[in-house]
Parts: structure tokens; sequence; C-alpha cells
């Protein structure tokens, strides 16, 4: 649907439908935290940065509503105010690790291994509605 003032300089658009897109890339600085026993019965903290990926990907389907409203200030420029509202529940994706962002970053170096039997299958909690704007 669109419309348009009588003036002409004023005018704007609705929209609504579905939205589909999936969740891809990767992830980079997800935290790993290693606790290490030193001497003294010292205990270590150490955080690892790790990068990982969705496991599997899988669409998403919602509905959207948008609009933009826009005004010519000249014959060849106009301003132009943008929304669009993604209407769907939050959803999970379960995530795999790639590897280790800086491991030269600590003396205390963790095992790929390890640290994909500890995150392999994490679920990532993605956010439901979003919104996004844009002013031009």
């Amino acid at each position: 649907m669109r419309w348009r003032a009588a003036a002409g300089r004023v005018g704007g658009t609705l929209a609504g439908g579905l939205d589909i897109d999936w969740f891809t890339g990767e992830l980079e600085s997800v935290g790993y935290t290693q606790f290490i026993l030193g001497g003294h019965s010292t205990l270590f903290s150490v955080t690892h940065r790790v990068r990982v990926r969705p496991s599997k990907g899988e669409p998403a389907i919602g509905p959207y509503i948008g609009g933009d409203v826009h005004v010519a200030l000249t014959e060849r420029f106009a301003v132009v105010a943008v929304v669009r509202v993604r209407l769907t529940s939050g959803r999970t994706v379960p995530i795999e690790v790639v590897d280790l962002v800086d491991p030269d970053e600590s003396t205390w170096e963790p095992e790929l291994p390890d640290v994909a039997a500890v995150l392999d299958g994490q679920l990532l909690e993605l956010p439901g509605a979003r919104w996004r704007t844009a002013l031009a």
C-alpha cells in the first residue's frame, strides 16, 4: 500500500509479508574459561577466545511489517526514514567450535578437542522480534 500527501513532497509506504532468514557465518570471541591449579594450591582462571559457527543451517520464517516516510527537499534530494519489524519468537541454534581466536594469548593453551567437548552442541539463543531503522 502506498500513500502520498496532496502537496506531493511527503509520501510513504507500508509493507508486510514473510521474512525468511538463515543464521550462518562465524561468531568470534566466545569465552571459554579454564581453571588451573597452580603452586601453593592457587587457582588461576584463564579465559580463551573461541570462534564458533552454527552446526546446522535451518531457515527461520516469520511475518514482518514495515514502512517508510520520505520528504522531498528538492526535485533530486529527499530525506527517507525506514523501519522494519520482524515479529517472531526467539529460537535457539546449536553451535560447533571452529578454532581458538588467538591461541598464543595465554601460556596455558587448551587443546581444541577439549574445548569442542564442552562447547559443541551448546545452544545459542537468538532474539525473536527484531527491528531495523534507517535514515538517508
